[in-house]
């Protein structure tokens, strides 16, 4: 995923109450979060949810997100550490009700960031056991959503290197990408509610520009 193009619109963040920029495909609701200008979340949405904006709060898209997150920001970047990739990991494990006959734990092969993933999940474990009840029913669940977080990491950094078709430059060419969203956001100062623009990713360049909506006046 070289290149693409998606409609942006500016909108209030039912999270935070600031105006900031969701994917105009991107459906709204009490918990979603808006890029308040800063490009981060953007450039996440775009490059780390592998499996498209469609997807985008699942709990396993989450986990395959933090797949990508770690191969770019972490081991390619080092701006991420497996530390921080662990409070990610139980920000998602929180919504976490248990496993069904339609969320099954998938049967995944080892990836060569294993020992980091491993590394996350026990930083994930350690914070999800100070703030949890401790009971056998809590520590299954712990244990249950470890295992569905190595799987599900593993199928996003798999997707991830399918997607890019560059083994040997996925995330170089990822985190390109990435960073030339942060830098078009941030470049666009001039927006408020109902603003709309049209994000133009290219090899490495992203511009944002302004749709000049045009209105209806009666005489």
């Amino acid at each position: 995923m070289l290149t693409l193009t998606k409609e942006i619109v500016c909108d209030t963040c039912p999270t935070s109450g600031e105006i900031g920029f969701r994917l105009k495909e991107q459906l709204i609701n009490d918990a979603i979060t808006l890029d308040a200008g800063t490009g981060e979340l953007m450039a996440h949405d775009l490059i780390e949810h592998i499996n498209g904006v469609e997807s985008i709060g699942g709990i396993a898209d989450e986990l395959e997100a933090f797949g990508v997150s770690w191969a770019v920001l972490g081991s390619y970047a080092g701006e991420l550490t497996t530390a921080d990739l662990g409070n990610e990991i139980y920000e998602i494990f929180r919504y976490f009700e248990g496993l069904d006959n339609h969320f099954p734990i998938p049967r995944t092969l080892k990836c060569e960031h294993d020992e980091s993933f491993e590394h996350a999940i026990a930083a994930f474990e350690n914070t999800a056991d100070e703030d949890g009840s401790g009971d056998d029913e809590y520590n299954e669940k712990i244990a249950t959503f470890s295992k569905l977080a190595m799987a599900h990491m593993r199928i996003g950094y798999r997707k991830f290197k399918r997607k890019y078709q560059t083994a040997n430059w996925a995330e170089d060419r990822a985190y390109e990408n990435y960073q030339a969203i942060i830098r078009a956001v941030q470049e666009t100062k001039d927006f408020d509610i109902g603003d709309e623009f049209v994000l133009k990713l290219n090899r490495g360049h992203c511009e944002m520009v302004k749709v000049e909506l045009e209105y209806d006046y009666e005489d």
